[in-house]
């Protein structure tokens, strides 16, 4: 954005936009990742997860550092995209906190 822009869910969409463009549709990119976690995890992680984990690595960011208006960007942006791949079905993987685990 060339721009900043006073309303900064729009430009969170726009930034969505672009990278969609650059690395394809959320939900194909993130279920890449996702599938990357998973391996080196050794539990499942979808889409939806790796975009849950990555509003809480922006939100650790803030906490411990100077969080800035791209910070926010990024947050904004990330829960835009957990509801496009929410939309297209992805959901969170199993809990492993539970007892019965």
């Amino acid at each position: 954005m060339t721009e900043e822009s006073n309303n900064i869910l729009e430009e969170a969409n726009e930034t969505v936009g672009q990278r969609a463009e650059e690395y394809g549709p959320p939900t194909e990119n993130f279920r890449a990742i996702a599938d990357l976690w998973s391996a080196y995890l050794g539990v499942e992680i979808t889409p939806y997860d790796y975009s849950q984990m990555m509003i809480l690595a922006k939100i650790g960011r803030a906490k411990t550092g100077s969080p800035d208006r791209d910070t926010h960007v990024d947050e904004a942006g990330y829960s835009l995209t957990t509801d496009m791949v929410n939309q297209d079905g992805s959901a969170p993987g199993p809990y492993y906190g539970t007892e019965d685990e």
